[in-house]
């Protein structure tokens, strides 16, 4: 029953949008042409932000990755001296954990502890983020987490590279719904602008029908006054003033003929009488 329904409320619609009025279609074609390209646009505009975002801190982690591994396997001790040729890049917060999970060195005691990231990392990061590093969200901040196992005087450690991809979530967030906002006002500006431009398009055609249903037998000498640019609908309003001209000619022609037919069998329908 509920297919049924379905198939003829689909039915219903299709008629509709059929039989609607030529500028209806203008408007909503137009309308939906223009949300398309808002849609994309936006899109691609929120896309660009968070890419650069997110890509700044890939390189960043990339290269103090690689500066720092070169230097552990070179035989570099994680003392003080470790950071006289700046392995890491402005930004990049290096922590070393030993077997158990405790650090053992560090640049920065005051970023988020590794505990706290390990906790709010996102399970499904965004697919424009490097799959190969995790993504946590701690307060306002979205912080990037790379590890990377090296073996450093017969022991294992582990290298944690943090990197604080924005500290402006909430920013990011605000803009999310400013373009959601943008793009909504930007559809329904589509819409008023479009039914306005298509009436305004139409408005000759309305004036032909108003023309056409005015025009008799008996009167046939109101003509359209064409367009004052030389578009198709002025070409249409020229050829149907020169169809009505040769209608009224072929009427003035029958006219002509029942006039002097009725006046040559006056004479021979009065001898018959």
């Amino acid at each position: 029953m509920s297919s049924k329904t379905e198939e003829a409320s689909s039915f219903s619609l299709l008629c509709a949008i059929r039989n609607a009025r030529i500028s209806t279609k203008i408007t909503a074609v137009y309308a939906v042409i223009l949300f398309i390209l808002l849609t994309v646009g936006m899109s691609a505009l929120a896309f660009g932000v968070y890419y650069a975002f997110y890509h700044q801190a890939e390189v960043a982690i990339a290269i103090s990755e690689q500066r720092t591994v070169e230097k552990v396997e070179g035989g570099a001790d994680f003392t003080p001296s470790f950071w006289n040729d700046d392995p890491v890049l402005p930004g990049v917060v290096l922590r070393v954990t030993d077997i158990t999970g405790r650090v053992v060195f560090e640049n920065d005691a005051h970023f988020p502890s590794l505990s706290d990231i390990e906790e709010n990392t996102r399970i499904r990061p965004p697919f424009w983020a490097d799959q190969s590093m995790a993504v946590a969200d701690i307060g306002n901040l979205t912080i990037y987490h790379a590890t990377v196992d090296v073996m450093h005087g017969g022991s294992i450690y582990t290298l944690h590279f943090l990197r604080t991809i924005t500290a402006e979530s909430a920013f990011l967030k605000d803009m999310q719904r400013f373009l959601l906002l943008l793009t909504a006002a930007g559809f329904l500006i589509a819409l008023g602008a479009g039914y306005f431009l298509s009436r305004r398009v139409l408005r000759p055609i309305r004036t032909m029908m108003a023309t056409a249903r005015e025009i008799e037998v008996e009167d046939m000498s109101r003509r359209i006054e064409p367009a004052p640019a030389h578009d198709e609908l002025h070409e249409l309003a020229v050829t149907f003033n020169h169809m009505l001209d040769r209608l009224q000619q072929g009427f003035s022609q029958q006219q002509r003929f029942v006039s002097d037919a009725s006046h040559e069998l006056r004479t021979p329908v009065t001898v018959i009488l």
